[in-house]
């Protein structure tokens, strides 16, 4: 199962622990949308819950670091030592990674959240 930080997703019916579970994890809710990670989930803790309670296994996919769009992790240099819980907030999606001005844009922008 794929799950793209920020971007609603549907589960089947988890049961009431479960989800419980999932609001205490700050994963987002909303009828008829779905379920969402958003600032401040604790993703590690929601996607084990997932993980138990639909028996499948989740692929986080996170975002582009300058444009939002789903990040490129198909063919990503890194992706076999990326843990994306951890870096994820900086990758790049296929478009950015493959224009020089939005590389250098990057290094721009990457610098200045050191600072």
């Amino acid at each position: 199962m794929k799950i793209v930080f920020g971007e609603y997703f549907h589960l089947p019916r988890v049961g009431k622990d479960a989800f419980i579970s999932l609001m205490k994890a700050g994963v987002e809710y909303e009828k008829g949308k779905g379920f969402r990670f958003v600032e401040g989930t604790d993703v590690p803790r929601a996607i084990g819950i997932i993980e138990a309670a639909t028996g499948k296994r989740v692929e986080l996919i996170p975002r582009c670091f300058m444009d939002g769009k789903p990040a490129g992790c198909e063919k990503c240099e890194y992706r076999y030592m990326c843990n994306r819980l951890e870096v994820s907030n900086y990758c790049l999606c296929d478009d950015c990674y493959e224009d020089e001005g939005t590389i250098s844009a990057y290094y721009f922008k990457f610098s200045e959240e050191l600072e």
